[in-house]
């Protein structure tokens, strides 16, 4: 079975969600006449469709190939950036280290948040109207 092309709006919208990822606004700048929550609920389903969703991992992945950004390159960049911090003199930047640092520690998972909860929970019933009767 022949899947049907984009339609002219549709390859809008995938050109205009490539710019900053946001489905809602690119639904909008892409023509479709539609805001707020409604605007959100319709730009969920058409980034769902599987042609568009073909076309946006496409053009990602151009994206991709077209600045060689990745996500070695990223964690190389802190790590270099860490090193060449790290050395004596004026280039030397405690601030730096401790950033780089961090992403790599985020990257890893190495640092969560946790949330104790334990603990005494009073709960209050309240009843709005009449009382039924029996």
């Amino acid at each position: 079975m022949e899947q049907k092309e984009l339609n002219a709006r549709q390859l809008r919208f995938v050109e205009e969600y490539l710019i900053d990822l946001n489905a809602s606004a690119a639904y909008q700048r892409a023509g479709y006449k539609c805001t707020g929550d409604n605007a959100d609920s319709a730009a969920a389903r058409l980034s769902a469709d599987v042609r568009v969703k073909a076309a946006i991992a496409e053009g990602m992945a151009a994206r991709s190939a077209r600045t060689a950004i990745s996500a070695a390159y990223v964690l190389e960049t802190i790590q270099n950036v860490i090193e060449q911090s790290k050395l004596p003199g004026p280039l030397y930047d405690r601030a730096a280290v401790l950033k780089g640092t961090e992403l790599l520690g985020r990257h890893l998972k190495m640092f969560t948040d946790k949330i104790d909860h334990s603990g005494a929970v009073s709960v209050q019933i309240v009843r709005f109207g009449k009382e039924p009767t029996q």
